[in-house]
């Protein structure tokens, strides 16, 4: 089994590359036995469901409506990609999946958000955590799933591979890029100039990824229209999926988001230059088409 290591370490140590791979042994030997007897409920599965996009743009909430889903298990922050590059089967990555949403569900679904508190994505009387009729299933991590394809393309025909039958469906959440990349200054420290460069870093994998996943595989949802029209984007989310949005799941999923998404950019101060450098670079990506410093 080979030894991944997280894109996001750029030289790991030796102690935290053999905790890694030590960790990743455990889970594949634990995951073996523990989904053995389960191929029957895998086999119903339709829609496999991944994240890409950047991190701190809306896709741990979105990944949490959709866990709400009676048909649909999403959870949040599993390198399924690093699974995949190690040979874990289907089954063993499926258990993984229902185990790690069913923990954060009891947990609440928590997440870091805005000004660094703790907030819940827990949606009251829906499914998360469990699910009625099993149709979807995925995960939401979707800054490490961009990078780890921006080093290995090969990693979605592998992906595609291992869940065999099941329909690779890709999900792609955007916020304005001025926000994620002031996030990023707040919570890293990074200069703006090295978050712009990472972030249209990643847009470049994402248009490599959007040309290759072909005709219909790929749907881009803004995070902002999220927040304004919950319903109806979560209703075009679940018929990308292919399963129904029943009415009572899209009002229990709005009743949770905030009434206007949150803007970053005015929290730091950014100068003529780099706005201008931003605006110039979002023109070149269709999927950021519409965005500028000041909507």
């Amino acid at each position: 089994m080979p030894k991944p290591t997280s894109p996001e370490v750029t030289n790991p140590g030796l102690g935290a590359r053999v905790y890694d791979s030590l960790r990743l042994a455990k889970s594949y030997v634990t995951s073996y036995y523990q989904s053995c007897g389960e191929q029957p409920l895998y086999d119903q599965v339709k829609t496999y469901c991944m994240f890409v996009g950047h991190a701190r743009s809306g896709g741990s909430i979105t990944g949490a409506l959709l866990d709400a889903h009676p048909n649909i298990v999403l959870a949040d922050e599993m390198d399924v990609l690093n699974q995949v590059a190690a040979g874990f089967s289907r089954d063993q990555i499926y258990h993984l999946l229902i185990a790690r949403a069913r923990r954060q569900s009891d947990k609440g679904r928590t997440k870091g958000g805005r000004d660094g508190k703790v907030y819940s994505y827990l949606v009251p009387g829906q499914w998360q955590g469990r699910f009625n009729d099993l149709r979807v299933i995925g995960g939401s991590k979707a800054g490490f799933s961009t990078q780890r394809l921006a080093k290995d393309p090969s990693l979605l025909a592998r992906l595609r591979q291992t869940v065999g039958s099941a329909e690779v469906r890709i999900i792609q959440i955007i916020r304005n890029p001025f926000d994620t990349i002031s996030t990023m200054n707040i919570r890293t420290g990074r200069p703006l100039e090295d978050g712009i460069e990472r972030y249209f870093a990643n847009c470049d994998t994402i248009a490599s990824i959007q040309r290759r996943a072909g005709a219909g595989a790929m749907l881009s949802v803004k995070h902002e229209q999220l927040v304004d029209q919950p319903q109806a984007q979560l209703a075009a989310l679940c018929q990308f999926l292919g399963v129904p949005a029943p009415s009572d799941y899209l009002d229990g999923c709005a009743s949770i988001l905030y009434s206007a998404p949150s803007k970053s950019r005015h929290k730091i101060a950014w100068p003529p230059e780099l706005i201008d450098a931003v605006r110039c670079r979002i023109d070149q990506y269709d999927f950021l088409s519409g965005y500028t410093y000041d909507n």
